[in-house]
């Protein structure tokens, strides 16, 4: 994935897929459709980090730049 593709990821974009969590993202620059597989420890340490930082699930994950990276 891109930096872009990543700086854009909310909260939202992890579905529940019947008994594990997917990723569907859209690439900024190719337009192309990309599923990931989420584990769910990892889904679940995202959550505590939306929490924790009083974020709403349409918020973006990462409040920072490409320049910033």
């Amino acid at each position: 994935m891109r930096i872009s593709d990543i700086l854009h990821l909310r909260f939202c974009d992890i579905i529940k897929d019947g008994d594990r969590y997917r990723l569907n993202i859209s690439e900024i620059k190719t337009g192309k459709e990309r599923i990931f597989t989420v584990p769910e420890e990892i889904r679940e340490f995202i959550d505590q980090y939306r929490i924790r930082n009083r974020m709403s699930e349409q918020q973006q994950l990462f409040d920072l730049s490409e320049r910033q990276i």
